[in-house]
């Protein structure tokens, strides 16, 4: 049953790992967007 616990927490820990990278992706692409229009307005 241990390891069965361990391996699931891994796991989340795993996909909480890819959703702060997809976070920190949409975001930076969030970011870029912002500074395109600051630039068009120019």
């Amino acid at each position: 049953m241990k390891k069965q616990t361990g391996r699931k927490a891994e796991w989340q820990a795993r996909q909480k790992g890819k959703d702060v990278h997809l976070v920190s992706e949409r975001s930076k692409e969030k970011r870029m967007h912002h500074l395109n229009q600051e630039e068009s307005k120019k």
